[in-house]
């Protein structure tokens, strides 16, 4: 057995995590149902949706999405598929955000009121695992299982401070982007949709928080010992990338010239 949530009924929802199901028991009646499911793959933390009346679940598996259990009807379906590696915990704050440790990506992640796309809220977070929202102090308590030991994260719950721009994860060859601004993402889809040589292959894309590349392999002029031979091929390749895109004598390169 894992995790353990109530509804506002007062029953108890229990993960088993090697058995693959949840139980659900009713204290006054001590009656035990269970419930199993192809989408249960190792379940792990799971979270009471309140307002919508549902269970939130996450599983300790690969490219694990989030599960909802309708508690009217027991039924389960996926609530957000992610791309993300053995989530352990998953937590509501009080105005609605999501959260979600993962094991795989050493990192606790975000889904906004808006819940259109993934923010990466805390890295370099080993070992995380169930978390808890305690609203009286604002905070997100975060157990790191490995190093016997709790983290507390305290923030401004009306700033958006941690947002990124976009969040990389380069995954079986292919770079997914997502974006936090849409205009950050209609931006770089005017360079990757020309199809040019200097940029990589568009794979696809989801209009407006998600594009996806093929990966380049090979090691960025950037991260190459800088020197005289670099200068010149870096100062080619976007010299060649402003001609490709020239016309009337503007060129894609910064955001405010498009």
């Amino acid at each position: 057995l894992n995790d353990v949530e109530s509804d506002r009924y007062g029953k108890l929802y229990v993960t088993d995590t090697e058995a693959d199901r949840i139980f659900i028991v009713n204290p006054g009646t001590r009656q035990v149902q269970s419930i199993s499911s192809p989408l249960l793959k190792s379940p792990n933390g799971l979270v009471y949706d309140r307002p919508r009346n549902q269970m939130l679940i996450v599983c300790f598996s690969k490219g694990s999405p989030i599960l909802t259990l309708n508690l009217d009807t027991n039924d389960l379906s996926v609530f957000k598929e992610t791309l993300y590696d053995n989530l352990d915990g998953i937590a509501i704050d009080d105005l609605g955000r999501i959260y979600i440790s993962s094991w795989g990506e050493n990192a606790i992640y975000m889904i906004p009121q808006e819940q259109n796309r993934f923010i990466q809220w805390k890295s370099a977070v080993n070992s995380p695992a169930d978390i808890y929202y305690h609203q009286p102090t604002n905070e997100l308590l975060v157990p790191l299982f490995e190093q016997n030991r709790i983290e507390s994260f305290k923030w401004n719950k009306n700033s958006n401070r941690f947002e990124e721009k976009s969040r990389l994860i380069i995954r079986d060859g292919q770079v997914y982007k997502y974006f936090s601004d849409p205009g950050a993402f209609h931006r770089e889809m005017a360079a990757y949709s020309l199809a040019l040589p200097q940029t990589p292959r568009l794979i696809r894309w989801n209009e407006p928080d998600l594009i996806v590349l093929e990966q380049v392999q090979g090691t960025p002029y950037l991260d190459l010992p800088l020197d005289t031979r670099i200068c010149v091929l870096l100062a080619d390749t976007i010299s060649a990338f402003h001609l490709a895109t020239l016309q009337e004598g503007r060129c894609i390169c910064h955001w405010d010239n498009q």
